[in-house]
């Protein structure tokens, strides 16, 4: 699961990141390349490939990665098998955007009149595991993994593993297994050097937490700046060519050294960190168990980000309104008096089902500790479809209907300048600036962010900072409970076991790293996913320290049941023909998990695949009883393809020998005290490999200033760490001298990613120094074509 945009700030940010060395061990997540080859340019509508050339261009592309790296012991492909159940609501919802975008492509050519290609076009939603699709792909691909070992010398003397679609878990971590696993094996390199294909930032984030310094990631060269496309009829390359693609490594090793000049200048506020471990009483994660209680406490100071973030859009707000004379969004206007707040019953985006009324016993209002004032204003019962795009319109759609006013809030947004404070003052004073009416506006702009994404119809009574107040009688709850879905959470108790699932998600992850469990086994409902598609303020976070954190684990989805969470009915095909008709049949006890027209919300993003996609949630016991009744209509062969398979090991040993074998589906997986956490014995973190970069060899120092570095095809807009090598008394020396000492020796260049080369001559001031047949060096004047 990656983070968008994330490879493209991390190598503008640290440009020295990229070159080849040597490597021992290569790893491929193998769905890029899948996705590469199968469907390389989706705005093309005409755009067909065969099966048969997917694969071919499949295992040319595994060949070139193979033979840039060259690596000496094993090569490890990763297909991603069934997924965890949180990963499957990403899954869900990045499918059913793809087949409705490729319905609407084709609409708008048939509406033009365009004649396209008969064969039908490839859907990239059968890339899932237990499709047909892949398991063609993974016999075809065992086989030639197959052929090359046994007849590429090249080849020999690795050990090449495939992990396919039919092994539950996602590719990297599959990888992150096996890496764990060889660390604890007699005999294992400490030095061994790793490359692994795929810059998702989740791999990024893997290979810093997997304790092995040598460790790169390779991808293709990322183009930000596409070709406008062509007119109808010119000649458009399609297929993915490998041949023709660049490819980069990203050196963690050369990130964890720009990760300490980039926290340097926090060095000095070390005690501010110690002071809030104090307070706290230890730290937030005590291998891989979340303390409730400290966890609770950084909540709490870290919640004035909500404020910060508010002050920062009232901030921007004024700014325009000083600039044009304009409040388009409403945000300065004169409050309204108290009154209860009725909001009108509108669809859920948490649930099919229009949203209940809450009984009396659970009515409530959102006033966090940070709120003193009760007053506030009446909230629409109708706003306009589409929903909101930022915090200022839905402040917006709060003050529509109120008169103008004084400008109150302009008061707390110049209350920094009026003191002199700069931006960096007044961004960390927030104190300063949250005045009554500020804090009103906000409160106002929580409640209706709750409304308008969470879909509450009633809002009466106040919350207290340590629960809820309901006539008069205090109930240990949390405030962000009551906000998060009305319709399935009946009573106080259930609405705060909605929102447990969101602190026992994230605990679970932590746990997941820690105790190296496949993230596909964890089953359970409540701790498998956050069951809502927006989270609730930080500020709303509170009282929730003695929340119970068990886990329960049990076996991962069949592939069947996973293509049954995460397709759409447009991809039915995808599923055996006793499946297809749970998801087209009106009929069907699930057919309400596919809807065909659903609703996105950009939710402050500017591009369309950044949308939430407001489809609902799978409910696991329903899908699975549903299954039930289909099970015993499939063939021999589609309950294979339901099955879980086995890890291949293809290893050359000696001629006529068969290469292949096969190693159980956990054979990588370890138990906690099993895995060996830190650096291992004898490694060497300071000295040079073959190719492999460091910047210790050098005394320098970073800072982090606007530089325009251009890495992809333009300038960057953000800064960049810049290295400055410090000064070396032995070269400050004439440049006459210099040029003596190193004319015509050898000597490493192009530090960090250190080279040999010979010198030649010296360039400096306007003159080129060279050494003569004398063995004098002499300096002339470089010539006007050496000049530029």
């Amino acid at each position: 699961m990656g983070v968008p945009k994330f490879y493209r700030w991390i190598s503008e940010r640290y440009p020295c990141l990229s070159e080849i060395p040597e490597f021992d061990n290569l790893y491929l997540d193998m769905n890029g390349i899948i996705h590469n080859c199968s469907h390389p340019n989706d705005d093309d509508v005409k755009f067909r490939i065969s099966q048969e050339q997917i694969f071919a261009d499949i295992f040319a592309y595994i060949d070139k990665l193979f033979n840039i790296i060259r690596p000496k012991k094993v090569f490890f492909l990763a297909v991603d098998g069934v997924a965890p159940r949180a990963k499957m609501n990403q899954q869900r919802a990045r499918r059913f955007m793809s087949a409705r975008t490729a319905e609407e492509q084709l609409q708008a050519h048939l509406r033009k009149g365009e004649e396209l290609p008969k064969e039908k076009r490839f859907d990239s939603n059968c890339i899932t595991p237990g499709t047909l699709f892949m398991a063609e792909l993974h016999n075809e691909l065992s086989k030639w993994l197959e052929t090359k070992v046994e007849k590429d010398q090249a080849w020999h003397g690795i050990r090449v593993y495939l992990s396919g679609h039919d092994c539950p878990g996602e590719g990297e971590h599959k990888i992150m297994d096996f890496i764990r696993h060889e660390r604890t094996l007699e005999g294992y390199d400490s030095n061994t050097r790793h490359c692994m294909y795929g810059l998702d930032a989740d791999l990024l984030m893997l290979g810093i937490c997997s304790h092995e310094p040598h460790f790169s990631l390779l991808r293709e060269e990322v183009k930000f700046n596409r070709p406008a496309p062509k007119k109808s009829g010119a000649a458009v390359p399609h297929r993915a060519n490998p041949s023709q693609i660049n490819f980069h490594l990203l050196h963690l090793s050369l990130l964890r050294e720009y990760l300490y000049w980039e926290f340097y200048p926090l060095k000095r506020n070390r005690h501010v960190h110690v002071q809030l471990v104090a307070t706290g009483g230890g730290y937030i994660n005590e291998s891989g168990i979340l303390n409730l209680q400290r966890f609770e406490v950084f909540l709490k100071a870290f919640a004035a980000n909500d404020r910060r973030h508010f002050l920062q859009t009232l901030e921007d707000e004024s700014f325009l309104r000083s600039k044009t004379g304009r409040d388009p969004h409403g945000l300065f206007k004169k409050e309204h008096t108290e009154e209860e707040l009725q909001l009108s019953g509108t669809e859920s985006s948490d649930d099919a089902e229009g949203s209940d009324e809450i009984s009396p016993d659970d009515e409530a209002a959102f006033v966090s500790s940070d709120e003193e004032d009760s007053s506030s204003d009446d909230i629409p019962d109708e706003l306009p479809d589409g929903g909101v795009q930022s915090a200022a319109e839905l402040l917006s759609r709060l003050n529509a209907d109120s008169d103008p006013g004084e400008d109150e809030l302009t008061e707390a947004v110049m209350a920094a300048e009026l003191r002199g404070m700069d931006d960096k003052e007044f961004e960390n004073d927030v104190e300063t600036c949250w005045t009554k009416t500020v804090s009103n506006s906000f409160r106002r702009h929580k409640r209706l962010y709750y409304r308008e994404k969470m879909k509450l119809m009633v809002i009466k009574s106040t919350i207290a900072d340590i629960g809820i107040s309901v006539k008069g009688k205090m109930k240990n709850t949390s405030p962000a409970c009551i906000c998060l879905d009305v319709a399935l959470a009946r009573t106080v108790k259930e609405k705060r076991n909605q929102f447990d699932r969101l602190l026992r998600y994230h605990a679970t992850i932590i746990f997941l790293r820690y105790e190296n469990i496949t993230k596909s086994e964890l089953r359970a409902q409540a701790e498998g996913f956050y069951p809502h598609h927006y989270s609730p303020y930080i500020s709303d976070v509170v009282d929730f320290s003695n929340m119970d954190m068990s886990f329960d684990l049990g076996e991962p989805f069949k592939p069947f049941e996973q293509l049954l969470a995460v397709l759409p009915s447009a991809s039915a095909e995808c599923l055996p023909s006793p499946f297809r008709d749970l998801m087209c049949n009106k009929e069907s006890p699930i057919a309400d998990f596919y809807p065909t027209d659903f609703r996105t919300d950009l939710n402050g993003k500017k591009n369309d695949w950044e949308a939430v996609v407001l489809i609902p949630f799978i409910d696991e016991a329903r899908l699975l009883s549903a299954v039930q009744t289909k099970m015993n209509l499939l063939t021999p062969e589609e309950k294979a393809r339901n099955s879980i398979g086995e890890i291949l090991l293809f290893n050359f040993k000696a001629k006529g020998e068969q290469v292949r074998s096969t190693l159980a589906v956990n054979a990588f997986h370890l138990d906690l005290q099993q895995v060996i956490w830190g650096l291992l014995p004898n490694v060497k973190l300071d000295v040079f490999f073959p190719g492999f970069p460091t910047m210790k060899h050098l005394p320098h120092s970073g800072e982090l200033k606007q530089v325009n570095v251009k890495v992809f095809q333009q300038e960057s807009k953000r800064p960049s760490m810049v290295l400055t090598i410090n000064k070396r008394k032995e070269l400050e020396k004439d440049i006459l001298d210099l040029a003596r000492d190193f004319i015509g020796k050898e000597v490493c260049i192009d530090w960090p990613i250190l080279k040999m080369g010979l010198v030649d001559s010296f360039w400096a001031e306007g003159n080129k120094y060279t050494r003569q047949d004398s063995g004098e060096v002499n300096a002339v004047a470089l010539d006007a074509e050496e000049l530029e």
